[in-house]
């Protein structure tokens, strides 16, 4: 039995972004998850941030960091 129910869990329906019209609430909330997933893997690295679903200034520096981490 193949099980892949969590690939609905790994999908957003379209880039979100800062100022965003298209943003999903739901899809940002999984973004500022995964960010705070990876600050606690990586501490330090500035990708913590609240799950409130607003595409903020604190979400956009995190995304910034992240990109900053793993490049």
């Amino acid at each position: 039995m193949i099980k892949n129910e969590f690939l609905n869990e790994l999908t957003i329906s379209s880039t979100q972004r800062r100022f965003g019209t298209t943003n999903n609430l739901r899809d940002v909330k999984k973004i500022q998850s995964w960010l705070t997933l990876y600050e606690y893997k990586h501490p330090g690295s500035g990708t913590a941030t609240q799950i409130d679903g607003d595409f903020g200034p604190a979400t956009e520096l995190a995304v910034k960091n992240f990109q900053s981490a793993i490049n």
